[in-house]
């Protein structure tokens, strides 16, 4: 089975029985092991609280992220700004600063 390898040489019968019979779920439930440890999703991911969970962080970030259409509140960049939407539309913000700056938006036709 796939996990074979894993058995040892008893040093102690309990012990060899105890991480075999281990191995042994291991081997039954691989397929579905493969797909958690993998991280193949087949279904939505939804936290239980709102706005309270992270993917990634600043020290551990992903690479790239591939969507069809991402919503979001604001969008921070580099950590150095961030883009809001206010009353007034689109505000860019110096996070460093705390200078804001309102985009000028221009109808594009065609």
């Amino acid at each position: 089975m796939a996990y074979d390898y894993l058995k040892v040489k008893p040093y102690t019968k309990i012990t060899s029985d105890w991480l075999n019979s281990i191995i042994d779920v291991l081997n039954r439930h691989k397929e579905e092991l493969d797909r958690k440890v993998n991280k193949a999703l087949d279904s939505d991911v939804v936290p239980v609280q709102d706005a309270a969970f992270s993917v990634g962080s600043s020290g551990y970030r992903l690479k790239a992220v591939y969507a069809l259409a991402v919503y979001a509140g604001d969008l921070v960049l580099g950590g150095r700004y961030a883009i809001t939407e206010a009353e007034e539309g689109l505000v860019l913000v110096d996070l460093a600063t705390g200078k804001k700056y309102r985009f000028a938006l221009e109808e594009v036709v065609g």
